[in-house]
C-alpha cells in the first residue's frame, strides 16, 4: 500500500519559549496508506486534534516531520497542495461556512483556486451526490439541521478533490441517527478509494476503521486493528477508552457463561453470535 501521509518523531509544544509551555505531542510516528481508514482516539487533551492539524499543515512541528504526498509540511510553498490533498472537517461546521447557500458554499474553495466554471459545476454536483444532502441548493447553511451541516462541510471539502479526509470530532454534536448517516457517508467515500482519518471519542466509530491510533498524553499508546486493540481491556482502561457497546455486551455475556467470540465489535456480529449460541444450545 502506497504511503499517503508519513509522520516521523513528531513533537509539538504550545508556547515552547514560555514558562507555561505545553507539550501536546511527544514522538508520534505513523504512516497512512492510500484508501486507508484510521481512527484516532484518546482522552480529552491527549493530542488528537493537534495531530490532525499537523497533518495538513495547520500546525508546524516543534520537532520531527510530517510528509503528505512526499511534501514536507514545513515548506510554506507546499501548503496549498497539501491542504488541497488533505481535506479537514471540524467539530462545528458553522465555523467553516462563509456563504449564504449550499451551492455557493461547496463551490467556494475550488472557485478561489481558479477552477473553470464547467469544472466547478461538475465538482459541486459530484460533492452533493457523494454526501446525499437532501436540501435545496439555494438554502442558507444556517437553516440546515446539524446532520445536514456536517454533510455540507464534508461536501465543501470534497469539492477540493482531496485524497484524504480528516474528520476532527465532526460527529460530536450529532444525535445517534446523524452520526450514523455521516459515518455511512464517509465509509462510502473510502469504498471509492479515499483515505479517512476520524478523530473521535465514539468507539463504535473507531471500530469501523482499518486501524486505531490511541494517544495518551501526546504519545502513541497503541496502533492496531480494532479487534485486537479492544481485546486489550487493560490498555483501553489506562487510555481512558470505553469499549464499543457490542463489545461490552458480549464481554458481559461471556462473564455469565455464554460462549461468544472475543472479537465482537458491531451489533450485527453480536446478533449473529447470539443466534449461533442459541442454536448450539438446543
Amino acid at each position: 500500500m502506497a504511503s499517503l501521509i508519513r509522520v516521523e518523531n513528531l513533537h509539538l509544544t504550545y508556547n515552547p519559549d514560555d514558562e507555561g509551555a505545553i507539550p501536546a505531542l511527544r514522538g508520534v510516528s505513523l504512516t497512512l496508506g492510500e484508501g486507508e481508514h484510521l481512527a484516532v482516539v484518546g482522552r480529552n487533551g491527549s493530542g488528537k486534534s493537534t495531530l490532525a492539524k499537523c497533518l495538513n499543515a495547520l500546525l508546524m512541528p516543534t520537532q520531527g516531520n510530517v510528509w503528505a504526498l512526499d511534501q514536507n509540511t514545513r515548506h510554506r510553498s507546499a501548503w496549498i497542495a497539501i491542504r488541497s490533498c488533505i481535506g479537514m472537517v471540524f467539530q462545528n461546521p458553522d465555523n467553516q461556512f462563509v456563504t449564504t447557500s449550499i451551492e455557493e458554499e461547496i463551490a467556494f474553495g475550488p472557485e478561489n483556486l481558479g477552477v473553470p466554471r464547467p469544472e466547478l459545476r461538475r465538482r459541486v454536483d459530484a460533492a452533493l451526490e457523494a454526501v446525499t444532502l437532501d436540501a435545496p441548493r439555494d438554502r442558507d447553511p444556517r437553516y440546515l439541521s446539524a446532520g445536514q451541516k456536517a454533510k455540507l462541510a464534508i461536501a465543501s471539502t470534497l469539492a477540493m478533490e482531496p485524497r484524504c479526509l480528516i474528520l476532527d470530532e465532526a460527529t460530536a454534536m450529532l444525535d445517534p441517527v446523524g452520526r450514523e448517516q455521516v459515518m455511512d457517508t464517509v465509509c462510502a467515500l473510502q469504498d471509492r478509494g479515499m483515505a479517512l482519518i476520524n478523530v473521535t471519542h465514539f468507539m463504535e466509530e473507531a471500530a469501523q476503521a482499518d486501524r486505531v491510533l490511541v494517544l495518551d498524553q501526546g504519545r502513541v499508546a497503541a496502533l492496531d486493528a480494532p479487534a485486537p486493540l479492544f481485546a486489550q481491556s487493560d490498555l483501553c482502561q489506562r487510555a481512558g477508552l470505553q469499549l464499543p457497546m457490542p463489545t461490552r455486551i458480549a464481554q458481559g455475556l461471556v462473564s455469565r457463561g455464554v460462549a461468544l467470540p472475543s472479537d465482537i465489535l458491531h451489533v450485527g456480529g453480536l446478533v449473529e453470535a447470539c443466534v449461533a449460541y442459541r442454536e448450539r444450545a438446543r
